[in-house]
């Protein structure tokens, strides 16, 4: 412990005499960093995007820096720790019903989400965190500081992670045009950009001083990535890079932070970034996550990406790490829709091209789990690829034999595809 805190004084050090970072949050940026929403499943239900998409006031927040105390609904808190205490599958359900009910306001239900994080068992306390992350809660960001400091290692990662994505609140999915980005933050929030603009450099500010200070390796890990995924990508790979933070961070760490900077922009000069870390990713465990991060970043939205030696990079890694689920299940299959979008994302520029490289991957599946899998995937992202198809009988030849599988998984696996593929092909 003495030894990591003599390296977190080299950080402070290097922070504040190299990259300045707290200075650069300070500074008036007239074209902030905008980094993509991440989109994995929250508590393995929902995306941050399909919330946004239901809930019309998710965006309606105040983040004045006076708002330091929240008023909360005491019946809201009532029936929120009596859906934690449920068991999972009860829980899970009442807590989705829970978060995309309009009739109750958003600001209410992360106020009552923050409260109930201080009850109960730990695991539930998480699993109120991990909801309250989906909101972005960016107006509770000085109580979420609050928490912080009397938190357990545990539940501070997850406080880590509801402060980056309310830092998040004016990010988007994908890897989108900075002018449209900046549009659309005009589009939403108006005269309250500056406001949201102090806020985020507030949770910056916070979770820069975090990296100096924090004594659990594992939760410093959190928020030293959150950070560097904040800075601009020259300051960023400088910090990465630094004899202080290879000190104190794994190999395996430092390669995915890397990989992660590298994407926020996937831009041709990043081609030997690229590289390098795919040279360096032996450990299966690693080429999974960074398999997750790019379906996180290209998969969750059907748009075009720009072709460079880059992009090419990513897509013949993603080619030779196909995500290989154990189970034919509605979670497996969103998956995989994931990673069937960002492949055809990176692979070609039209949608007519994407989708005749998609349709070309499917149909090279022969194989009844597989196949299934990716039809279920489509029936959530591209259905039309199916749609009154010639291969949708191809498709079938393959299902029908796998319902009398001994896995019963492959069996309910093939019955949805086929199912699916019989009411698409009516439409």
């Amino acid at each position: 412990m003495r030894m990591l805190a003599i390296v977190l004084m080299a950080l402070m050090v290097f922070v504040f005499g190299g990259i300045l970072l707290i200075h650069y949050f300070s500074e008036k940026n007239d074209k902030p960093k905008l980094a993509a929403v991440p989109s994995t499943k929250i508590n393995g239900h929902f995306t941050n995007a399909e919330l946004r998409a239901g809930l019309p006031d998710y965006y309606d927040i105040s983040v004045a820096s006076s708002v330091k105390k929240t008023k909360v609904n005491s019946h809201i808190l009532d029936q929120i720790l009596a859906a934690l205490a449920l068991p999972d599958q009860g829980r899970d359900i009442a807590m989705q019903i829970f978060m995309f009910d309009q009739s109750i306001p958003r600001r209410k239900k992360a106020s009552a989400l923050l409260q109930a994080s201080r009850h109960g068992l730990i695991e539930q306390q998480g699993y109120a965190l991990d909801l309250l992350s989906a909101l972005a809660p960016i107006e509770l960001r000085l109580e979420l500081m609050e928490a912080y400091k009397a938190a357990q290692p545990g539940i501070k990662e997850k406080l880590v992670t509801v402060l980056e994505r309310a830092w998040l609140i004016d990010a988007f999915p994908a890897a989108p045009n900075l002018g449209t980005v900046g549009q659309a933050r005009i589009d939403l929030f108006g005269d309250r950009l500056p406001e949201i603009d102090r806020a985020k450099l507030e949770i910056a500010n916070f979770l820069s001083a975090t990296v100096l200070t924090e004594p659990d390796t594992e939760v410093l890990q959190m928020a030293l990535a959150a950070v560097l995924r904040m800075l601009p990508q020259d300051s960023a790979y400088a910090m990465l890079h630094s004899v202080e933070v290879r000190q104190i961070l794994s190999p395996d760490f430092i390669a995915q932070s890397g990989f992660r900077i590298a994407l926020s922009s996937l831009s041709a000069d990043q081609a030997p970034h690229l590289q390098a870390i795919f040279n360096r990713s032996d450990s299966i465990e690693l080429k999974q996550q960074l398999v997750l991060d790019t379906t996180t970043l290209f998969g969750q939205v059907d748009e075009e990406v720009e072709r460079n030696a880059a992009s090419d990079l990513v897509f013949r890694f993603l080619m030779e790490n196909e995500p290989i689920p154990e189970s034919v299940d509605p979670y497996s299959s969103s998956d995989y829709a994931s990673w069937l979008t960002a492949v055809g994302n990176l692979h070609a520029g039209s949608q007519k091209d994407r989708d005749a490289f998609r349709a070309k991957h499917i149909t090279e599946a022969k194989d009844p789990v597989r196949t299934a899998i990716y039809i279920l995937a489509l029936d959530k992202t591209a259905t039309d690829l199916i749609r009154n198809s010639p291969q949708a009988d191809i498709y079938l030849t393959w299902l029908y034999p796998a319902l009398s599988n001994p896995d019963q998984g492959i069996r309910d696996g093939a019955a949805a595809a086929i199912a699916i593929l019989n009411v698409t092909r009516k439409k």
